[in-house]
This record gives structure tokens, C-alpha cells and sequence, in this order.
């Protein structure tokens, strides 16, 4: 008992003692300093991606603090989207090469003092472009036989080599086309060769991957004949040696297909994509019919009243397939003799599939045609035979002459600037069309824009782009 009153009076005593006590702590207080920052550039600022961005800022204090004990933090992030925070700089003023892909950014610029921890921050809108964002792909063959890539920009510069500058090898022996597709916002670009594939970054054209990388099977059966998307990226596909792979899934830079799905048929490169999961249309070679992709299946179609043809059994070949007005797409095909031409029609997206026939065999040269050009804006099929590029009007049944180039001119590639992809726009969409020509050796580039009525404005091209070694493929890289 003796013992719990002293402990008692020895705590009593600590109270009494530590409540004498003067705290001396550091309290000073600090006004806060109000920061603001601006720059001579303005609040939006547009560079080209490898060159130096240069950004000096003018800082308004409330107190006077030395600018050189101020913290700086430069830092930049994708807009709308978000996503990785990429850290550029803690100097006062900004002044870096540009390594970010092209693309639109939140520039963040942080400004805090040490002596109150405040943060202050001032955003710019930064857009990023690239001299290799947007223009014709221009796939040429060397005279040493290798292959590379060459862009035509809508400022009409024109830049080779671009895969031997951004890699140490080359493009796959024989790379016989270039294709770009969009994965919703995501852009791949993808060169097909004999027996190998590359996949490109689309800012750098670095390779990602290869063909071996696509697959999970180790031993393919032969070279891509086709590749595509459905229009909402939900869904891909892919031709090799006449078999069907398809991967439902929306694509990304590692897509993985597995096993073809096997059955009776030969799978023709022409591929009719509708509009998301994994939906699309193909033509079976061997049986000369259309089969329909759902859910892993190939499969047969109804014949309902009021179709134009019997969609399983069309009995003849086709020869060329493109994308027209809203989910349709045109089909040239020829009869088993050979020499008779139809325009078969089929309807992705409506209740009757087989929607309408057209036997053109009357249309000037068709029979000779070599490259063909389906408009989505009219129902109208450009041709080359030669050295002549011929308008069909589909429903007329009749053809006519557009344009003639010189008559050592050989059209070595023609494609029309068509979107495919529920998030790709352009503004002359269906109204601008280049042709690849071989001239006495040298590779040409024409392009055309195409009037209300699908002839060429002024009856001639708009531009020539000359320079090239023997043009094999072109295709469009729309803005990224």
C-alpha cells in the first residue's frame, strides 16, 4: 500500500512539473508565396517530334524568393486518355529532344517552394507531330533486290529507307505489301514478306515483333495473304495458305492466333469484315460460296426470299473485294470460262446478305483488269488495265475512260484513300486515289482527287512524286 502512494505521488508530481513546461518549437510563420508561370509561347505548343522544345517561363511571386531556390519539375501525359507520366526536366526553363510519340499531351509544369512545400502548376496543351505521321507507305524494291519503306507526307516531302534507318536488318526477303490498321485508337503497321512479317512502331518504325511472335503455333503452313480488323477492332483475321485464323479479341501489338478452323473450303484473301465480335464474311475458293465467322464457326447462309443470288452457291471466281456505301462491300467476280465479268454485292450489316448482281461483262477492257478500287461513296468501281484507269458505274453496267498516263507508264499499285475503323476520319475520305507507276525504270507516284461525280478534277492528277526504285505496294497512314 506504501508503494502504490508513492508511485502515485511521484506520477502527480510529473503532471505538475510537465505542465510548467515551456514548449520552445520552431512556429515561425510564413506567408505563403503565390506563384504563377507563363511563356512567350503561349499556352499551346505544337513541335515536331526529335526536334528541341524550348520552353522559358516567366514566374510573377507574391514574396520575394530567389528563383534559384525554387523546385521545377517538367513532366507530360497523353490527353484525353491519360496513362504513363513522362518526367522531362526540373529546371527552371524546359529544353529537351522530344523522344515522346506523336500525339497530343498535358504538358505539366510544377513550380514549388521549399520553404512552405506549396506546389503551383501550369498546364499547355503540347502536340506533338511527326514528319513520319501521316502520308502514302510506299513499299519499293531496290536494285540489289532488298526491300524497304519510303513516305509521302501531305506537305509532299518524301523520306526513304525508313525500316534500314530505324533497325539494324532488313525488311523479310520478298516483302511483297505494306498494310496499316487500326486497332480503335491504337494504329499498327505491318509489312508482309515471302516467309516472314514485321511489325512496325508507327512513330519510329523500330520492329515490334514478327510473324513467329503472332502465333502460338510454332511450324506455319505458309506467307500472310490477308490480314484485317472488324470495324470496331473487336475481332481480327488472317489468311495463310488459303486457312482461316481468327483471334476475337480486340487486337493489340502481341495478338495471338491460334489454330486455323479447318473444314472443306480454301479461304480466299478478300476478307468481308462487319462491324465487332469477331463478325466477317469469306469467300471459299474451292467451293465458289460465302461463309459466315461467328464464334469460332464458319458457316453457311439462308436463302431468303428476295436475295439476288444464293450466297452458297455462287459458282464462280472472285477475283477482287472492297469496301462500298454503309456495310456493303462490291465483288468482282468472273465466270469459270473466264472472260464473263458480275459485280455481286453482299450486305454485312442487313437480313439479306446476297443483295444484289451485275453482270458488267460489257465494261471497256474488264477482262484485262489488273487492279481494282471499290468507292464508298458511289456505287462505282475504279480499274487499271495497262497504262489506263477505267470508272465502272455499277448499276449502268458500263465503263468509262478517266485517265491514260504516258504509254511507257506500267500501274504497278493503285489504292483508294478509304477509312476503315469506327475511329478513322479523313477529310477527303473516298475523294483522293494513288497510282504507282513503273517509267522507264523509275517509280512514280500519282495521286488523283476525285469529283462529285467519281471522274479526276481537271481530268489529270493532282500530284507526282517521282525518285522511286520500283514501287511494289503503297497504302495510307492516316494522323497518329
Amino acid at each position: 500500500m506504501k508503494i502504490n502512494i508513492f508511485y502515485s505521488g511521484i506520477a502527480a508530481i510529473s503532471l505538475l512539473v510537465s505542465s510548467c513546461y515551456k514548449d520552445k518549437g520552431n512556429y515561425d510563420l510564413h506567408p505563403i508565396n503565390v506563384i504563377s508561370a507563363s511563356s512567350v509561347l503561349g499556352d499551346t505548343i505544337t513541335v515536331q517530334q526529335f526536334d528541341t522544345l524550348k520552353v522559358s517561363t516567366i514566374l510573377t511571386q507574391t514574396a520575394k524568393v530567389s528563383e534559384s531556390t525554387l523546385q521545377y519539375r517538367w513532366s507530360a501525359f497523353l490527353t484525353p486518355n491519360g496513362g504513363t507520366n513522362y518526367e522531362l526536366g526540373n529546371e527552371k526553363d524546359l529544353k529537351i529532344s522530344v523522344g515522346l510519340h506523336p500525339g497530343n499531351y498535358i504538358l505539366l509544369y510544377t513550380v514549388t517552394d521549399p520553404n512552405t512545400q506549396v506546389s503551383y502548376y501550369k498546364e499547355f496543351q503540347l502536340y506533338v507531330n511527326s514528319k513520319l505521321s501521316e502520308g502514302w507507305l510506299v513499299l519499293e524494291r531496290k536494285p540489289d533486290g532488298t526491300n524497304d519503306i519510303a513516305i509521302v507526307t501531305p506537305e509532299s516531302n518524301i523520306i526513304h529507307d525508313l525500316y534500314r534507318t530505324a533497325n539494324t536488318d532488313l525488311l523479310p526477303k520478298n516483302t511483297k505489301s505494306v498494310r496499316v490498321l487500326n486497332a480503335n485508337l491504337v494504329q499498327q503497321i505491318f509489312a508482309y514478306g515471302e516467309k516472314d512479317a514485321v511489325q512496325v512502331d508507327y512513330a519510329s518504325f523500330s520492329k515490334i515483333n514478327g510473324l513467329h511472335d503472332w502465333f502460338y503455333q510454332s511450324q506455319l503452313p505458309g506467307y500472310i495473304q490477308a490480314h484485317a480488323y472488324t470495324k470496331y477492332a473487336y475481332g481480327a483475321f488472317m489468311v495463310l495458305a488459303d486457312e482461316f485464323y481468327v483471334d476475337i479479341n480486340i487486337p493489340t501489338f502481341v495478338t495471338k492466333y491460334g489454330a486455323p478452323i479447318r473444314g472443306n473450303w480454301k479461304i480466299s484473301p478478300f476478307l468481308f469484315p462487319k462491324q465487332f465480335m469477331g463478325q466477317c464474311f469469306v469467300y471459299d475458293t474451292k467451293n465458289q460460296r460465302f461463309l459466315s465467322h461467328e464464334n469460332g464457326f464458319l458457316n453457311g447462309f439462308s436463302n431468303p426470299d428476295g436475295a439476288a443470288f444464293d450466297m452458297n452457291n455462287v459458282g464462280k471466281e472472285l477475283i477482287y473485294g472492297g469496301q462500298s456505301i454503309s456495310g456493303f462491300y462490291n465483288c468482282v467476280m468472273k465466270d469459270n470460262s473466264g472472260r464473263g465479268r458480275y459485280v455481286y454485292r453482299i450486305n454485312t450489316a442487313g437480313t439479306i446478305a446476297a443483295a444484289e448482281k451485275y453482270d458488267v461483262s460489257d465494261a471497256i477492257n474488264i477482262a484485262d483488269a489488273q487492279f481494282f478500287a471499290s468507292s464508298g461513296l458511289y456505287l462505282q468501281i475504279y480499274y487499271t488495265v495497262s497504262n489506263r484507269i477505267y470508272l465502272l458505274d455499277i448499276p449502268a453496267r458500263k465503263s468509262r475512260l478517266v485517265y491514260t498516263f504516258s504509254e511507257e507508264a506500267q500501274i504497278t499499285a493503285f489504292k483508294l484513300k478509304q477509312a476503315f475503323g469506327a475511329f478513322v476520319l479523313y477529310p477527303d475520305n473516298n475523294r483522293s486515289i494513288c497510282v504507282a507507276t513503273n517509267e522507264n525504270g523509275e517509280g512514280k507516284l500519282y495521286t488523283f482527287s476525285i469529283t462529285n461525280t467519281g471522274d479526276f478534277y481537271n481530268q489529270t492528277y493532282e500530284h507526282v512524286y517521282s525518285g522511286f526504285n520500283a514501287i511494289i505496294d503503297i497504302d495510307y497512314k492516316n494522323r497518329k
